[in-house]
């Protein structure tokens, strides 16, 4: 029901080179992009995380936690974004003010902050304008449409707000299906969801020394004894991780540089804080069908603690700081995580060996036709010296592609040469 809607946003992912491509007239990796303010976030969540653990007034909110994910995540984004296609450091650092503007605007209005979905959508816009636009005008127009755009989404802050409301109150009684749109939520749309669901009478009410309490998260740091919420919150230790070690494991050896940095970070942050936001954004761009199997994960995290009756709450965010401050029943809590993380690793393995996108290229439509004719991507070795190189010249379609062969030696018109110049 929650997935549905987002497999338009996958396909978009999928052929993000291709797009960007044709607006920038650069191939630019999100991935690649996007690490580097995962990396801030994760550091930042970390340090705030260690301080909640001392009781720092300053930090002990989940609301600082959540509004700094979003204001972190949306200048981030649309900065480095910004550079990766105009190169120009004065520009990004332009664009990320009027995206910081833009984000205390929204935040001012309605309370909330900019999910990965806003962000993007955000980055793209900013980005365009700044390619062929000096700094002057992009100071003045930046800041005028992120003004205009924040308050144009919190006119939609009502309508957002009681389906958030509709949501929360159809899953009151699936608290493993809840696990999977709320991490959905948190991911695209921002932590509304989370903090609606846990924190209010969908998820319990009770009185507790005279005063009514609500919400699941509420009710264990009120009375811990009372045991049925317990079934709402104790997959999310299993998830922030087993699902992270079993994840972590998998992809591990697929990165590198500043891209396996990230995943270390957010990985960290995961367990020792119980945040996993970062780490559920980092999947859901690196390869978006393997955020699916993440999601089926957290279902199986969440369903199989209730079917055992594991129950173990949390405060916070779920932290491993809490699990030993709550845990009970480690053996069966140990049984169920070493099964979940070694399904997370060999799921997370299968996905990746079926929808490598991390080495798979995208091609405009006239590249891939004539790609097709020259005997397919693996035929082409390179491009020196205005002459194309082949393995195979028998697989050439003549009829197709008007060329010359000489051996291996491919001699194409300039048009075509020029169409296949910047990708090999």
């Amino acid at each position: 029901m929650g997935i549905l809607p987002i497999l338009f946003l996958y396909k978009f992912l999928f052929f993000t080179d291709i797009i960007f491509m044709r607006i920038f007239g650069k191939e630019v990796k999100l991935i690649s992009v996007f690490c580097y303010p995962l990396i801030i976030l994760s550091l930042v969540l970390l340090v705030l995380g260690i301080l909640s653990f001392f009781d720092v007034e300053a930090v002990d909110s989940i609301a600082v936690m959540n509004s700094a994910r979003g204001f972190l995540v949306t200048v981030g984004f649309c900065g480095f974004l910004c550079f990766a296609c105009t190169d120009s450091g004065q520009k990004a650092l332009i664009v990320s003010a009027c995206d910081c503007i833009s984000c205390f605007v929204y935040y001012a209005v309605t309370g909330y902050s900019y999910g990965v979905l806003t962000a993007i959508l955000l980055a793209v816009g900013m980005s365009y304008i700044a390619i062929n636009t000096d700094l002057m005008p992009i100071t003045v127009a930046g800041a005028i449409i992120s003004t205009v755009f924040a308050l144009l989404l919190s006119m939609l802050d009502s309508p957002i707000e009681l389906v958030t409301k509709w949501l929360c109150g159809l899953l009151s009684d699936s608290p493993s299906v809840a696990a999977v749109v709320g991490n959905i939520s948190s991911v695209l749309f921002g932590n509304r969801f989370g903090a609606m669901y846990y924190h209010s009478d969908f998820t319990g009410a009770v009185f507790v020394d005279g005063s009514a309490v609500t919400g699941a998260v509420d009710i264990f740091a009120a009375n811990s004894h009372y045991s049925s919420v317990l079934k709402y919150l104790t997959g999310k230790y299993i998830v922030n991780t087993f699902v992270t070690i079993g994840v972590v494991s998998a992809l591990f050896t697929k990165l590198k540089g500043a891209n396996r940095y990230c995943l270390i970070f957010a990985a960290v942050v995961s367990v020792l804080v119980g945040d996993n936001s970062a780490l559920s954004i980092f999947v859901f761009i690196y390869n978006p069908y393997l955020y699916v199997g993440y999601l089926g994960l957290i279902f199986v995290s969440y369903f199989t603690t209730i079917l055992t009756r594991l129950g173990i709450g949390y405060t916070n965010y779920g932290s491993i700081v809490e699990l030993i401050m709550y845990g009970n029943k480690w053996m069966y809590f140990t049984v169920i995580g070493i099964v979940v993380a070694i399904l997370s690793y060999y799921l997370s393995k299968l996905v990746l060996s079926r929808f490598d996108f991390e080495n798979m290229r995208h091609y405009p439509r006239e590249v891939k036709k004539l790609i097709k004719a020259l005997g397919g991507e693996e035929n082409i070795q390179c491009i020196n010296h205005g002459r194309l190189y082949v393995d195979n010249p028998n697989l050439i379609d003549i009829l197709s592609i008007d060329c010359e062969i000489h051996e291996n030696e491919i001699t194409l018109i300039k048009d075509d040469l020029d169409l296949l110049q910047d990708y090999f």
